[in-house]
């Protein structure tokens, strides 16, 4: 049996034959070790439960008649110098709506299979023996990692997307958001109008009163002045009660046209929310990224067992060349 030539330890390692020499001696840290740390991470990989995501596109703030209402509201409040803001139409308003705790809380205990009594609640944290609020907690973080919002800054739109384990699962979740958050949306509306119908009547009653008073100085002055047209100050003055009269008449006619609007405003039914792309079960997968990942860890596995082999090479040539010298 023949025993191969010891290699030259105190000569320089050659980027060729030396190389692949010193690869064959240490295959085991160069090939073997790799290979097997990539084996486990792809079964790693395999076990890890995939995600869907559900992605659904939509404008809250819908315009229609009720911004003619509140805009008509608006100016009238501003002539008594109240200012309405409107800053619950923006999309960032929205989108922390979504990440409120009443909207989660109401989500959570959505059924998202009408065909089983089970929640939402029931299915991101099963462990009944709990109590809710710890539960509801659970919930609330499941969720938080689970659902994302983003605001598109050309468009003012609002992306939602869902990630769960099951695709059914997250396009159900994401419908449920969009009902949850229409629904507070019809509440804080129906609030709001009930808001300014309180408002408009208190300003009805106060302007009827000085429209009353207005009349009865008018009427007081034709009783006691029947012929005022040859005095021109009678005549001022008639035309200044007049005014009176006629402007407190508009304002009286303009505030009982807004409160009619308002009182059908707030027994508007129709949906607040404008979806652009309704949610979709997804078909493939969205996390993790097998392929991605697994070319990525057989890069870096084998990058790693060359540059540790070449390593180990370096430093017995030195320790050879020390002990040579």
């Amino acid at each position: 049996m023949s025993i191969p030539p010891a290699p030259n330890w105190a000569g320089p390692l050659q980027v060729t034959s030396d190389i692949i020499d010193a690869l064959r001696r240490r295959r085991l840290i160069a090939f073997y070790l790799p290979a097997l740390a990539l084996l486990a991470f792809l079964i790693v990989l395999v076990l890890i439960p995939r995600r869907y995501s559900s992605i659904t596109v939509f404008r809250a703030g819908v315009a229609s008649s009720g911004e003619g209402v509140a805009a008509g509201l608006g100016a009238l409040a501003g002539q008594f110098g109240i200012a309405l803001g409107n800053g619950e139409s923006a999309p960032e308003f929205y989108a922390a709506l979504l990440e409120s705790y009443s909207v989660r809380s109401a989500v959570l205990r959505t059924r998202p299979d009408s065909g089983t009594p089970m929640t939402l609640l029931d299915i991101l944290a099963p462990d009944s023996s709990k109590p809710v609020v710890s539960r509801l907690e659970r919930g609330m973080k499941q969720l938080s990692t689970r659902v994302t919002t983003r605001i598109d800054a050309d468009t003012r739109l609002l992306w939602l997307s869902v990630q769960m384990r099951d695709s059914a699962l997250a396009r159900a979740v994401a419908y449920a958001y969009l009902a949850t958050l229409d629904s507070v949306q019809a509440r804080m509306r129906r609030s709001h109008a009930s808001a300014a119908v309180s408002f408009l009547e208190s300003q009805d009653r106060m302007l009827t009163s000085e429209l009353e008073t207005a009349e009865s100085r008018l009427q007081r002055f034709l009783e006691v002045n029947r012929s005022f047209q040859n005095s021109p100050g009678l005549v001022f003055e008639h035309d200044r009660l007049t005014r009176r009269v006629q402007l407190a008449s508009e304002a009286v006619l303009q505030t009982r046209r807004q409160l009619l609007e308002t009182r059908i405003q707030a027994l508007n039914t129709v949906p607040s929310l404008s979806v652009l792309d309704f949610p979709s079960t997804p078909a493939r997968a969205s996390w993790p990224p097998r392929k991605l990942y697994a070319v990525l860890a057989a890069m870096t596995f084998a990058f790693a067992g060359l540059l540790f082999a070449l390593l180990f090479e370096v430093l017995d040539r030195r320790r050879a060349i020390s002990a040579a010298g």
